[in-house]
């Protein structure tokens, strides 16, 4: 009987200790995501947040210009993916460097994380600052960046260089040290900054405004249950 009973006891330990790792799998019904595939310019399921502030990129200064921050409102949630969208206008694509940056507290002391290359000279090697001369091809409207664009880099080798660059949705340069995924996994209330370089002189350019998106990373569940529901599936 009493070896009985021991038997009773181990399947009871073993049962209970199975659910629970079952449980620890089963996946919440969290934050909408993307039923695309992360990346890709279409963001169904993003949040989102949007800037119409209107800067004239400095002509052929290294030194460049910042956007103000954008900020998402804090929902419990980690980032998954990044997509970014510029309204901008400029005669020659190849002069602009254009990078992503996050600031996890949105404190100056701290160190922001990137950046990103959106935009990298196009057609010049390195991202140059003080160098001519790329793809001649005129930016005007809309352009999204995601790490899965539909199309190649914008402006690629393999595209040639269009007299006008089209409006879409491009991969981000390929030349950046990280991609958008370098986010992935971090808090989602820090602040974003665009920083808009133009690396020669004569050709001029505009941000007409800029908006970021972001997937939510989905979150884990743990289903509770009870001492007496395990003990009622492994009854003797």
């Amino acid at each position: 009987m009493k070896k009985l009973a021991i038997a009773g006891l181990t399947m009871l330990f073993v049962g209970a200790t199975a659910m629970s790792a079952l449980a620890e799998k089963i996946p919440s019904q969290g934050p909408t995501n993307p039923t695309d595939n992360p990346g890709q310019c279409p963001t169904d399921g993003y949040k989102s947040a949007t800037s119409t502030q209107t800067l004239t990129i400095p002509d052929g200064n290294p030194v460049g210009v910042t956007t103000t921050q954008l900020q998402l409102p804090p929902d419990g949630t980690t980032i998954l993916d990044v997509v970014v969208s510029l309204g901008i206008s400029h005669t020659w694509i190849g002069d602009m460097n254009v990078a992503l940056n996050y600031d996890h507290d949105c404190t100056p002391s701290t160190p922001p994380i990137g950046p990103v290359s959106v935009m990298c000279r196009q057609q010049l090697a390195g991202c140059p600052v003080d160098d001519c001369c790329g793809c001649d091809g005129d930016l005007g409207g809309q352009y999204v960046f995601g790490t899965n664009g539909a199309s190649k880099e914008i402006a690629a080798d393999v595209q040639g260089c269009p007299i006008s660059i089209p409006n879409g949705c491009y991969r981000q340069a390929d030349e950046s040290l990280f991609n958008f995924s370098v986010f992935s996994g971090l808090r989602k209330d820090g602040c974003w900054t665009l920083h808009l370089q133009d690396g020669a002189l004569q050709d001029l350019g505009v941000l007409s405004g800029w908006r970021i998106s972001v997937a939510n990373q989905q979150t884990t569940a743990v289903e509770a249950s009870t001492w007496g529901a395990v003990k009622a599936g492994y009854a003797l």
